[in-house]
């Protein structure tokens, strides 16, 4: 197998396990656990090692995904926010026009040529679309 296509899976893993990682955070009972034990900054280190060397669209979304279910409890959010590289991914989020959003790049309406051009391909997008974006849902239920 080539390095390039090693690359590749182990970007795919790591992309499943994050969103996996995000469908659990929509638990209270285990985001309540995971800062206990400490889970809640592997958890960070794990979702946030990858994004140090390359930009991923899919980890992004999950990474913000995840700070979004931790802030339900501010001694969680506490936590997050002295870790390495919190700040960074809020002030780089908060600076993305809809061209460049994670999240925009899932919607219906966003054009997939317009994805293509920005480095997103369709599996990306779909990811997002299909594991992040349903996980919100249960965050407007608790904050509206």
């Amino acid at each position: 197998m080539s390095s390039r296509a090693q690359l590749w899976i182990e970007m795919l893993i790591q992309q499943y396990r994050a969103a996996e990682l995000v469908s659990k955070a929509t638990d209270t009972d285990f985001m309540r656990r995971a800062r206990v034990t400490d889970i809640l900054g592997r958890a960070w280190e794990s979702l946030r090692v990858h994004a140090k060397t390359s930009s991923d669209v899919v980890l992004d979304a999950c990474s913000l995904a995840f700070v979004a279910f931790a802030s339900r409890d501010p001694r969680s959010l506490d936590d997050l926010r002295q870790r390495d590289g919190f700040e960074t991914l809020l002030t780089e989020s908060l600076k993305k026009d809809r061209s460049s959003d994670p999240f925009a790049f899932a919607s219906e309406d966003f054009n997939a040529d317009d994805a293509k051009h920005a480095g997103v391909g369709k599996s990306e997008r779909r990811m997002v679309r299909r594991v992040i974006l349903p996980s919100f849902s249960c965050l407007t239920t608790i904050y509206f």
